[in-house]
């Protein structure tokens, strides 16, 4: 019996030996397979340079139950990771040998092996000797089409902004177009869903930096774009970022110190033509690395036919600087929300020291339905040292609010805009201010303070809760160096200025000129005011002219009877021997009602102390005087 059992564990044995053999066999073949299905590189790695290539290595191993550990593959550019390839650009040549290996892999190479990898792949850099390394393309890179991960930072010497208020990132890696002689831009993203950090792109000449066409989701981060490697000097692209064809929910920028681009030099810093929901955060856009020197793009952003976007924002970090353009921002769409930037001014919110060049802040034209500030701390825009600050020309439906325009951050300083701090033309249902908490605007230090120019029959404008001429505490002369308030066309339009509802009242004091001027308007009214007093209603901050002036301007309504309706007007004619409360004056300042108002001590023709008559109403405008009521003027006295 024992014999018989003897036996059989001999033969369980050579049975088993042979299944081993054969298995040892087929594992053997399956590698010889294996090896001639994937191409070796010179350096004994997988090279996948083809898609026949790359789909036989899909097929051959990750298909099989059995695939091996592919982190530990020795692979010529990089460690094949879960979500894709990264590919090591280590040449600075163009356009290389033609294949992405250890002894060779140029950015091109680098991109022609990325788009042919699914997967999200990285793009990295590690490229001897000391940098920075300049890559300078003989013709144009190709598109990116497969999402990628463009690491700058990824060079040896590399490092990321860390500060707040200026920009010490150490870039390495600089992508020159001086030598290139096609394309569209320097680098183009058609697939989406990629990111560039770390690189500086630059001398691209017509060319833009950065081109996303059509699919959005890309993250523009930590490059320097249009400026020399130190971020100290020009040297200008197209566009810094170029987004066209749709492109949207890209994100340029970001809230981290890190996440910080430099724009500047370019012709458009930031172009947008293409889809909505696009955010730009966090960027200095025309000056140098510090944020206090000049290197200015000709439009700092440039937004057309794309709806929807933020520039800044209101949570901290968002805020882009954005000085020594000449524009800021150019808009020409719809939607877009403006928000917690430093427009003119430096990063610390002061002076900038330099927009000798600076037209325009915002040129808002052609368009609904934007928004300029907020009624949050956060969400407030700080406009100046530019000629005009705000420029609505054909801007239906504008609302801005909570903006400080002509100061610096702190609203104690003036930092004016040479002409007006808002200049409003042919747009209809426009509110500066408001009457929620924290929407109205100061509007401080500019030559004029908002000058309004309907040009069209029926616009409809509301001016309210605004400090215009006080610092932002309401108790300081910041005054506009000619009117607060200038309202000057020979047509009838819906204006309000103030109003009966809590919260509606200007502050309109301490102006050189006069308080509110209209010539020629029809349908003005004026309700709520304190015109020449600080915010406390009862203390002299008197403008320099007249408290209301009314030249030819028929249908103004001045106070009223309902509660509330009635302005305070005093103290003005502060450097004018004839400063009154309420000028009214010229052929055609008929039907206008003055009513309910506290009118006093003005220098000349305030109610008390008298320097003449209350209120004074003369064909010439000399001197003091009263004309009877008749047919033609009709004005109403109460």
């Amino acid at each position: 019996m024992n014999r018989y059992r003897h036996t059989f564990l001999i033969l369980c044995i050579a049975l088993s030996l042979v299944t081993l053999v054969s298995s040892l066999a087929r594992v053997r073949a399956r590698a010889e397979d294996a090896k001639a299905a994937v191409p070796m590189s010179r350096s004994g790695g997988i090279a996948l340079t083809t898609s026949a290539d790359r789909n036989c290595f899909l097929d051959r191993f990750l298909n099989h139950a059995q695939s091996p550990d592919f982190t530990k593959w020795t692979q010529p550019f990089g460690a094949l990771t879960p979500a894709g390839l990264t590919f090591t650009v280590n040449s600075t040549a163009d356009p290389g040998t033609g294949g992405c290996d250890i002894s060779e892999c140029t950015l091109r190479e680098a991109i022609t092996a990325a788009n042919l990898n699914s997967g999200l792949n990285t793009i990295a850099f590690a490229i001897s000797g000391p940098g920075p390394h300049t890559i300078k393309p003989t013709s144009a890179l190709p598109a990116i089409t497969n999402p990628v991960i463009i690491d700058g930072y990824t060079q040896a010497g590399t490092s990321a902004n860390t500060l707040a208020a200026s920009d010490n990132a150490v870039l390495e890696i600089e992508l020159d177009g001086s030598n290139q002689t096609s394309g569209l831009s320097l680098l183009e993203i058609d697939s989406g869903s990629s990111t560039v950090r770390g690189l500086v792109i630059n001398h691209g000449g017509g060319l833009s930096g950065i081109r996303l066409v059509t699919n959005g989701g890309n993250i523009i981060d930590g490059n320097f774009l249009g400026t020399n490697v130190t971020g100290e000097a020009a040297a200008g692209n197209n566009s810094g970022v170029d987004i066209v064809f749709g492109s949207s929910g890209n994100l340029i920028g970001g809230i981290t110190p890190a996440a910080r681009n430099l724009i500047s030099g370019n012709f458009n810093g930031l172009s947008l033509g293409g889809g909505p929901g696009n955010l730009m955060q966090g960027n200095f856009i025309g000056t140098d690395h510090t944020g206090l020197n000049d290197l200015g793009n000709r439009i700092g952003i440039q937004v057309v036919a794309s709806n929807s976007n933020t520039i800044g924002g209101s949570v901290a970090g968002a805020r882009n600087v954005i000085s020594g353009n000449g524009t800021a921002i150019r808009m020409q769409s719809n939607t877009n929300v403006i928000q917690g930037n430093y427009i003119g001014i430096s990063p610390t919110g002061g002076a900038f020291n330099s927009n000798h060049d600076s037209l325009i802040a915002l040129n808002i034209f052609n368009c609904t339905g934007n928004t300029i500030g907020g009624t949050t701390a956060g969400a407030r825009n700080v406009i100046s040292g530019h000629t005009i600050g705000i420029s609505l020309n054909d801007a239906r439906l504008t609302n801005v609010q909570g903006n400080f325009i002509g100061t610096d951050a702190t609203g104690t300083t003036g930092l004016g805009n040479s002409d007006a701090g808002i200049d409003v033309t042919l747009s209809n249902n426009t509110l500066i201010g408001g009457t929620a908490p924290g929407s109205g605007n100061l509007i401080s230090a500019n030559t004029t303070g908002i000058r309004l120019t309907p040009s069209t029959s029926g616009i409809s404008i509301q001016i309210q809760g605004n400090l215009i001429g006080t610092d932002v505490t309401g108790t300081v002369d910041l005054g506009n160096t000619n009117d607060g308030v200038s309202i000057n066309d020979p047509r009838t339009a819906s204006i309000t200025i103030g109003g009966t509802a809590a919260g509606a009242r200007n502050v309109i004091s301490g102006n050189d000129g006069d308080g509110v001027d209209l010539r020629g308007i029809a349908g003005v009214l004026i309700q709520g005011n304190f015109i020449g007093t600080q915010i406390d209603g009862t203390s002299p901050l008197g403008n320099g002219g007249h408290g209301i002036n009314i030249v030819g301007a028929a249908n103004t309504t001045i106070g009223g009877a309902t509660p509330g309706a009635g302005n305070r007007i005093a103290f003005n004619g502060v450097s004018r021997d004839f400063g009154g409360g309420i000028i009214i004056e010229g052929n055609f300042s008929d039907h206008d009602s003055v009513r309910g108002n506290s009118i006093f001590a003005n220098t000349s023709n305030g109610i008390t102390p008298n320097g003449g008559l209350g209120i004074d109403l003369s064909i010439s405008g000399n001197g003091d005087g009263t004309t009877v009521n008749d047919a033609c003027d009709r004005t109403i006295l109460c």
